[in-house]
């Protein structure tokens, strides 16, 4: 079932008028490169089903951007790709507009480090922090 709508707590006046725009970042990471990261079942397709649900939810919003990376996608879930999309977003986001950041995959937090990571298709579990998204 697709969302009734999409809102903030905050209005979305901004979104609805075009004056911010909506950004998407949605990744989804069913397969894992690594051995000692278990493939999972279903974060591709529920980031699939999340990219479509918010294209039907936001029809409204007159600037919006979606970038999806999963396992069946063109953009393929790897650091590299997705660090390139954060960056694309970083460059060309204002102030008043909107990220909505998806992550559906594995999560290791570095025990060395107490660093979080998110694993990405090519991230290697030995060398978690150059090879995974570290969050702040």
């Amino acid at each position: 079932m697709s969302p009734l709508s999409v809102g903030t707590s905050r209005s979305t006046h901004a979104l609805e008028t075009g004056e911010a725009k909506l950004w998407s970042l949605l990744v989804g990471v069913n397969a894992y490169q690594d051995d000692n990261l278990p493939s999972l079942r279903f974060s591709a397709s529920d980031c699939q089903g999340l990219g479509e649900a918010l294209t039907e939810a936001t029809q409204g919003f007159p600037r919006k951007e979606a970038i999806v990376h999963h396992d069946f996608a063109l953009r393929p879930p790897t650091l590299e790709a997705v660090r390139e999309s954060l960056k694309q977003i970083v460059a060309a986001a204002k102030p008043e507009d909107t990220l909505l950041l998806y992550f559906s995959g594995h999560g290791v937090l570095d025990r060395d480090s107490d660093q979080v990571v998110l694993c990405l298709a090519d991230t290697n579990k030995d060398d978690l922090l150059h090879t995974g998204l570290k969050l702040p």
